[in-house]
């Protein structure tokens, strides 16, 4: 369904006293009200009204659709009673509790009256906004059978490919932690179970499908994604990583496993990500049309300082203003998130399934091996101590994440500060080789590439580079069509 919304935020000033002495919603809530493209961007022409369902679709006999309510958990839980939406008690595990903002799904199957649903918006300040809440899936084409050989390094294509250089990775000292939102991952896994984030209490993630502490992956697209970046080299066991012991990796387990997710468990995904201290967040997920629930999360996040990182999808198709896909118009707009499209590892030629702009694909990265048919994707980790071969953008943005996360422990080893607008800028102009042939397809025909990364890797160069750069903002100023 095509629908449209526009900026909501429903914050009250309390007048009087502060009952029970706690502290007025109206200072706890703060920088935190919505902020999505529209509000933000609002030059972009990808923009249209968001975050209000409209008359007319609310009216729609036919809505089968879900909503999701943006609440604020600190200030509901500093309620005298327990708060309802309609009918809906308000409901949050001990996870949510502990983030800023919270989207709970509403399963509405009938019409609703957009009179009531403004009175009830405005019951309580903590509810900061009502949106759609689109399924996502992953950005992958097909499974694959793990495969039973033990393999080699050199059936990873895709290391040659970008010119990885370990040599890159053996200076690195300063800890960087990417957020993989996704199947979850398999983190008893050989290659990967020394590369694990873990919190205070020795969780490695959380799992938003089920709302428990596990983020154990039952999919395989995750740990997939996970292995790219991160699998352990030379421990005599499986693939190599894309990075060293320098990373780790979060396991947010947002989507379930071989179905379509909602886009509020991605939310509450990077919401966790923020409040635990990622740097980087790896999105490989997919949509059609606006989704103004996501946009809100990912500027968000880039406003804490997190690069993110998303798979432009693939359904082969040329995409434009007129025809969004999430999160790839998201990204297109907002400096400090990067849009990835795949590449084959023997041809060079974009990826069949990849969908492509020379605006909306900021980068390319390999994908696919060989002309991307069947069984021909890259190969990584699998659960249960498997591995075997995925394709799709799904596999190229994690590509970028490693090299993201090089340049990050780098900048940090160094002292050097950064955005993740200049971030994204450093990765592109100096960790990219250029061909003419894609330039149509991807923005300056730029590939990821390890070995031009590594002739970067140097103090005076990348202070050089930034003192160049001029700072546009959170907001790209390259118009989209």
């Amino acid at each position: 369904m095509n629908q449209r919304f526009k900026a909501l935020g429903a914050i009250f000033i309390f007048a009087g006293i502060i009952l029970f002495g706690f502290q007025n919603c109206s200072e706890i809530l703060g920088e935190s009200q919505v902020q999505t493209l529209q509000s933000t961007c609002s030059q972009n022409p990808v923009n249209q009204s968001k975050m209000l369902i409209s008359p007319s679709t609310l009216h729609d006999p036919n809505l089968k659709s879900s909503l999701s309510l943006l609440i604020h958990p600190r200030c509901l839980l500093t309620q005298e009673e327990e708060l309802h939406f309609f009918d809906q008690a308000l409901e949050l595990t001990e996870a949510q509790k502990e983030l800023s903002s919270v989207a709970l799904p509403l399963w509405e199957e009938s019409p609703i009256d957009s009179e009531l649903l403004e009175k009830e918006l405005a019951k309580s300040e903590c509810f900061l906004g009502l949106t759609s809440d689109p399924l996502l899936t992953s950005s992958q084409i097909s499974k694959s059978t793990p495969l039973t050989d033990d393999p080699e390094v050199i059936n990873q294509r895709h290391l040659n490919f970008t010119e990885y250089q370990k040599s890159s990775n053996e200076t690195q000292k300063e800890k960087v932690v990417i957020a993989i939102i996704d199947t979850g991952v398999d983190y008893e896994h050989t290659d990967l179970k020394a590369r694990m984030w873990q919190n205070a209490r020795g969780e490695h993630g959380f799992n938003f499908v089920d709302n428990n502490n596990d983020p154990m992956d039952d999919d395989g697209h995750g740990t997939h994604i996970a292995g790219l970046i991160a699998a352990e080299e030379n421990n005599g066991f499986g693939v190599a990583g894309l990075t060293g012991d320098f990373v780790e990796i979060m396991a947010i387990k947002s989507l379930p496993s071989r179905q379509a997710g909602r886009t509020s468990d991605i939310y509450n995904g990077i919401e966790y990500a923020i409040n635990n201290g990622a740097d980087i967040i790896s999105l490989s997920i997919y949509a059609e049309g606006l989704n103004p629930l996501l946009e809100s999360a990912i500027i968000k996040a880039i406003q804490h300082n997190i690069i993110v990182v998303l798979a432009i999808g693939n359904q082969s198709k040329k995409l434009s203003s007129n025809d969004p896909v999430a999160p790839a118009y998201i990204g297109a707009a907002l400096n400090g998130a990067v849009t990835v499209a795949s590449v084959d590892t023997v041809s060079g030629e974009l990826s069949f399934f990849s969908n492509y702009g020379d605006k909306f694909a900021e980068v390319a990265a390999p994908g696919a091996e060989n002309g991307g048919l069947r069984d021909q994707g890259l190969l990584s980790t699998l659960p249960g101590e498997n591995w075997g071969r995925l394709r799709g953008t799904s596999q190229a943005a994690p590509i970028v994440s490693a090299m993201a996360a090089t340049w990050i422990s780098f900048l940090r080893s160094n002292n050097i500060s950064y955005t993740p607008e200049m971030l994204e800028k450093l990765l592109l102009a100096k960790g990219t080789r250029s061909f003419e042939a894609l330039s149509e397809k991807i923005t300056q025909g730029r590939v990821i590439n390890f070995k031009v990364m590594s002739e970067n890797l140097e103090k005076n160069k990348v202070l050089s580079f930034f003192k160049s750069q001029k700072q546009e903002g959170l907001c790209s100023t390259t118009p989209l069509n």
